[in-house]
């Protein structure tokens, strides 16, 4: 298995993985609408998650 830390540039590929997602399971709450994608990107240069990991395996 390889895991790697999610950076901005597996973006793409997470959001497809989310929008394939929520096609199959419609309990999550928010969209990956233009706002949620914001949202993440701007989560990369954001200080407060600078001691936050996340994992792609």
């Amino acid at each position: 298995m390889k895991i790697i830390r999610f950076t901005e540039k597996e973006l793409p590929d997470v959001l497809d993985f989310e929008k394939r997602l929520r096609d199959e399971e419609d309990v999550w709450g928010w969209e990956t609408d233009e706002a949620y994608i914001k949202s993440v990107k701007d989560s990369f240069a954001d200080s407060r998650f600078d001691n936050s990991i996340s994992l792609l395996a």
